[in-house]
């Protein structure tokens, strides 16, 4: 097998020598939160996620875990979290999908709101959304706010 992922390829092989080694080690990285059912990951984490070597390369650990407990992952795809734990690393919870899975699933579970914009990432009626579209188009139509928005605009170089 060459060094490197190639797009479309699926990892088959867990560990060059002993996967029981692997998973052993793995083992001792986690701890289960009886509450939630949560492998909490205790190794190092990175970007609010846990990483795990293997294979010669740093994996993130919730990757790790679906490709050592349930199979391995093909290269376009992504291991999602059903329970929006980032450092989880129970299989159970864990789901592979598309980038558009995981944003649906996190919209839907409300994680996507933020401090600065609560409306981000909730799903909106269609009558709210034609609602939002009017005052849109109403808003453009306006001269004053559309000189506004096409200077800021062209300040930034962007085109329209």
């Amino acid at each position: 097998m060459p060094k490197g992922r190639k797009k479309g390829s699926i990892y088959t092989k867990l560990s060059v020598n002993k996967p029981e080694k692997i998973l052993n080690r793995f083992k001792k990285k986690y701890t289960v939160d009886l509450n939630s059912g949560c492998w909490v990951w205790l190794g190092n984490p990175n970007y609010g996620y846990g990483t795990f070597y293997m294979n010669g390369k740093h994996y993130p650990a919730h990757r790790a875990s679906y490709e050592i407990f349930v199979k391995p992952v093909p290269f376009d795809l992504m291991v999602c979290h059903g329970c929006n734990n980032g450092m989880c690393v129970n299989p159970h919870h864990l789901y592979v999908g598309t980038h558009q899975h995981n944003m649906r699933d996190l919209r839907k579970s409300g994680a996507l709101a933020g401090k600065n914009n609560p409306s981000y990432g909730k799903i909106f009626s269609d009558e709210r959304k034609q609602n939002i579209s009017k005052g849109n188009k109403k808003a453009w139509r306006n001269e004053e706010i559309r000189n506004k928005y096409i200077k800021a605009f062209q300040k930034r170089g962007t085109k329209l």
